[in-house]
Order: C-alpha cells, then sequence, then structure tokens
C-alpha cells in the first residue's frame, strides 16, 4: 500500500496553480546545476502548490512500471504528474525499504529535461510516462509532443547508487523516435515494456493503433541494428495492426507465446442491448529465435487471423 500521506503537504486546494509556490528545492538544484532526477520526491511534495493534484488528493501513482529489487529495496517508477513551477518531475521513484509494508515516494527523475526534448518533442509539457524497468538500473519511458501531431519517442535512464541515494541520468538522446508518416501503419511510441527473451535477449514492445517489437542491445540498451525509424527497416517487427475491439464488453488479447500460434474469436452484442452478434478475431503472434554459432538470428514475427 502506499504510505499515508505526509502532514506537511498542503490541504488548500480552493483554487488551482494561481499563486505558484517556486520549490526551494527545485531552485536550489538549478543555481547549484545538480540534475533534479537526484531531488527526494517527498521534499518536492511538501513545498508543493497548495492547487497542486498532490496537495489535492494525497500520495498517488499511475502507470506504474513492474517492480524491481535492488539490495533489498523494492522500486517502482511511474508517470509524472501535472507539471507546475513547484513540480517539475517527469518521472517518479517510489520505494519500498526492506521490512516495511508502505511504499514511499523516492526519487524526482527528469525535472531537468534532456537537450534532445526541445528538438524532437518540443511541445512536450515535462511529463514522461509509462517507465518500464529494464532491470534495477535501467528505465524506458515516454515522452510526447503533446499535439495533434502524432510524434513521440522512447527515453532511456540509467541509475547509479545504492537506494534510497540513488542518481538517474538520461542517456543524452532517443532511443526510439516515431513520426507521423515516417512508418507504414499508424503508431507512435507509447506504452513501452521490456522483456528479456528465453535465450537473453532483450527486447522492447511499444504502439498505439499498432504494436511493434524491437531488439536492444543488451549493454548498451539501444535498438540492435539501424534505430531510424522509416519503411522496411527489418529492425522493426509489426505484431498488431489497426487493432479494433466489436464493443467495449468484448477486449480481444493480443498474447504473445513462445513457439506456438493460435487464433482465439471473441463474440459480444454489436451495440448495447442488442440481440444481434458481432464477432472480433484476435491476432496472436509467434515469436522465435535461435542461437547459430554464437549469435543470435531472429525469425519475423507470424500471426493468424
Amino acid at each position: 500500500m502506499i504510505a499515508p500521506t505526509n502532514g506537511a503537504i498542503r490541504k488548500d486546494c480552493r483554487g488551482s496553480l494561481r499563486f505558484p509556490i517556486h520549490s526551494p528545492v527545485l531552485l536550489a538544484l538549478a543555481l547549484t546545476g545538480v540534475a533534479f532526477g537526484d531531488a527526494e520526491l517527498l521534499d518536492i511534495y511538501n513545498e508543493i502548490d497548495p492547487g497542486h493534484p498532490v496537495a489535492c488528493d494525497g500520495w498517488h501513482i499511475h502507470d506504474p512500471s513492474r517492480i524491481v529489487e535492488l539490495d533489498g529495496w523494492l522500486l517502482l517508477a511511474v508517470t509524472g504528474k501535472e507539471q507546475s513551477p513547484s513540480y517539475r518531475c517527469g518521472l517518479e521513484l517510489w520505494f519500498l525499504p526492506p521490512g516495511s509494508f508502505d511504499w514511499r515516494p523516492g526519487l524526482c527523475l527528469l525535472a531537468y529535461k534532456p537537450a534532445w526534448f526541445a528538438e524532437m518533442v518540443p511541445e512536450n509539457d515535462g511529463a514522461c510516462w509509462a517507465p518500464t524497468f529494464a532491470g534495477p538500473r535501467r528505465i524506458y519511458y515516454t515522452v510526447s509532443n503533446m499535439s495533434a501531431e502524432d510524434r513521440a519517442c522512447i527515453g532511456m535512464l540509467e541509475g547509479g547508487g545504492t537506494p534510497p541515494e540513488m542518481t538517474w541520468r538520461d542517456s543524452g538522446a532517443p532511443v526510439i523516435c516515431c513520426t507521423e508518416g515516417d512508418h507504414d501503419g499508424p503508431t507512435t511510441a507509447l506504452d513501452p515494456a521490456w522483456f528479456e527473451g528465453t535465450d537473453g535477449g532483450h527486447w522492447l514492445v511499444f504502439g498505439d493503433a499498432s504494436t511493434w517489437l524491437v531488439e536492444l542491445d543488451p549493454d548498451s540498451g539501444l535498438v540492435a541494428g539501424d534505430a531510424d525509424w522509416y519503411p522496411g527497416n527489418p529492425a522493426y517487427h509489426l505484431i498488431a495492426e489497426d487493432v479494433t475491439f466489436a464493443t467495449a464488453a468484448a477486449p480481444c488479447s493480443l498474447i504473445a507465446t513462445a513457439r506456438s500460434s493460435a487464433t482465439h474469436t471473441t463474440t459480444a452484442p454489436a451495440t448495447p442491448g442488442s440481440t444481434t452478434k458481432a464477432s472480433t478475431t484476435c491476432r496472436v503472434f509467434t515469436i522465435t529465435t535461435e542461437r547459430t554459432g554464437g549469435s543470435r538470428s531472429s525469425g519475423s514475427p507470424s500471426w493468424s487471423t
């Protein structure tokens, strides 16, 4: 569970951000040039503007990552909250100390925005989304252009130190950027999910209306191959295209299987209250990898419909 809200956090929620309080924690870090990612999240919360959602609603998390363990501590990364002069965390890191049952605010990550944000996603408001751990010292995250333009990137953070005193640094460049028209089919670089294959390969799944899979270099964490987003790039595998559902009551689950494929069909009323049935076929994809002479070759994911 999340620890109770610290009493120092203000509860005056009569207005929004009419009288912003400039956090002395953020101000001090800015003046000294220290990366904001080193800031204690609880210190940010204790100095937050009284109209901020944290002050109004108490401690809460959104888009939690999977939980990882480091030196007996459990770590959870989450999406950043509403940006303001008193809150500039792109992501948050939460801790569960050894022997404790309550998650507590840990670190404010990406309050100092990497320079590549301004070039690749200039309309981003400072918040980053949907982090995923790739082991306890690497995080992938989404940064969106925050506009109607279909543009988003996936960045990477790497952490040093020992909880609760860790330091997280951005890689200095996007891992993947998707721009409307750059590739076949609608997509954007949202919601990355990292996993390790049975042969030790590292993979990242991401997407929106279309879902893609790309292999990563385990050492650098970057795309294993050509990272540029263009039609026909063999580094990117399309695993789900323009997935739609018959109705909200009939979700279609996409299931990655190790060495098998199948087709799953769901049936539900075409419209609420209708006796007419509509069916949707889920595409279930297969990914196989093989090692040959010490190297790995990856077959293109396939599906049946």
